[in-house]
Formats: structure tokens, C-alpha cells, sequence
């Protein structure tokens, strides 16, 4: 079996990330090498004493896993740095708030990463809503709200994901931990990584029948709480109505 690495960027909810391991435990961990495990634990909708109950969910799974637990949360700055730790294997990167909904093991995932995948995505919704097997997104340009092109490119993100080897630790590099990860590709405020991640296709895994395999958690558990992302200058902060 191949070696992986997992990345695991966390916000101090206990609660959540406890759902989310589990089902990661039962449907993925037992079936791949897992060699090392770098996780973050921001301070976002708790505080010290559940970022320490996250790292002891964490470390009940991954005795040896390296876990940070800044003061202060950075969404663009968790994942820049755990994704520079990665070297020369594939990486799983994750989230605390997605439930895996069916079994993966590595015979469904690694034999994708033909020459021309850097990564394949967890499917949110079923293969009828993104019509086929890879992920395209559309950036536009725009003045005073005319729109003055448009072009598909290939996606990007940071929902539970693997990574093609080495693809990973050089989109850390690149990162501008002052940003939002994702919008940093999408709204082409970072050209040298939206460069580096345009030749490589992001292809989708679905549970049977082209089901969705991941369900947000997160959307859920915010909305009860009144909890909204607002863009706060090309990065992302969280906002409670």
C-alpha cells in the first residue's frame, strides 16, 4: 500500500470534528498506510479548553500526530501551513465538518491520479448536479457589473480532498496565509497559484450510484447559531447575526 499524509484544518468544536472523525474512521482510515498526520486547531466558535478536547479527539486516533493550536485563528494561514509540511506523498486533506457517507479505499482513489489529476474531490452533491466525474469552475471579469469575459478552469478547494504528491506541499508554498484559500484560485488574487494549479484536473468521487459521498455538517450546525462567513479584504472571518 501507498503512504499518505493527512492534513486536518479544525475550529474548537469538539462536537463536530468527534462526528466527523468517526466517520472517517469506519469508512477510510482502516482501509489506507497512513504515515503522518499534521492537524490545526484554531480558536474559531470555542476557546482554549475546546481546542485542547479537539487535540484529544485527534491524538485518541493519531497518537503521533503534530497538531497546532495558535491564539489566533487564520483559515488562509491553518491550511499554507500544514500544507508545506507535506512532501512526497499523496495527502488527504480534511475538515471538521463533513460526514463520509460510504466506504473509500485506496484501490477507488489512488489508480485516479492519471497524469493530468492534481486532485480528487469528495462529491457534495450527486453526479447529475456537476454532470460527469470532473469539477470545472468559471471565473468571470467584471466592471461595473458587465461581464467582459468568462472561462472554465479546472476546481480547486479545500473540502476533504486527496492531493496529487508534491502538488500539495507547492500550493503551500504559494498560499497567502492573509487570504482565503479557496478565493485566492477562484478570484485570481493569487496568479502565481491560480498558474501552478491551471494544467491539473479535479476529478470527483461519488458513493454508489452516484450519490453524494460527503454531507456538510457545518452549514447546519452555523445556521443554528446565527454564524455567517463574510469576506473581510480577500480573507474570511466568521460573524455571528
Amino acid at each position: 500500500m501507498q503512504k499518505i499524509d493527512i492534513t486536518l484544518v479544525s475550529g474548537a468544536r469538539p462536537d463536530l470534528l468527534n462526528l466527523t472523525l468517526t466517520s472517517f474512521q469506519s469508512n477510510l482510515f482502516q482501509h489506507f498506510n497512513i504515515r503522518d498526520v499534521y492537524a490545526n486547531i484554531d480558536p474559531a466558535f470555542g476557546g482554549s479548553d475546546a481546542q485542547n478536547a479537539c487535540g484529544d479527539l485527534i491524538k485518541s486516533m493519531f497518537p503521533k500526530a503534530q497538531i497546532f493550536t495558535p491564539t489566533k485563528g487564520s483559515f488562509g494561514g491553518a491550511v499554507k501551513r500544514l500544507w508545506q509540511l507535506t512532501s512526497d506523498a499523496h495527502v488527504l486533506h480534511m475538515e471538521d465538518d463533513w460526514e463520509l457517507n460510504a466506504l473509500v479505499k485506496e484501490e477507488d482513489v489512488l489508480p485516479l491520479f492519471k497524469d493530468d489529476v492534481g486532485m480528487v474531490q469528495f462529491a457534495i452533491q450527486n453526479r447529475d448536479y456537476y454532470g460527469g466525474d470532473y469539477l470545472h469552475i468559471t471565473q468571470r471579469k467584471r466592471i461595473f457589473g458587465y461581464e467582459l469575459w468568462s472561462k472554465k478552469v479546472n476546481a480547486y478547494g479545500t473540502s476533504p480532498r486527496f492531493i496529487r504528491k508534491g502538488l500539495c506541499n507547492l500550493y503551500g508554498q504559494l498560499l497567502k496565509p492573509h487570504l482565503d484559500p479557496e478565493k485566492q484560485v477562484y478570484k485570481n488574487k493569487n496568479k502565481a497559484l491560480s498558474k501552478a494549479h491551471q494544467p491539473w484536473a479535479c476529478r470527483l468521487i461519488y458513493a454508489e450510484d452516484g450519490a453524494p459521498l460527503i454531507t456538510d455538517l457545518g452549514r447546519e450546525w452555523r445556521a443554528a447559531r446565527r454564524i455567517e462567513k463574510v469576506d473581510a479584504r480577500g480573507g474570511s472571518k466568521w460573524v455571528q447575526k
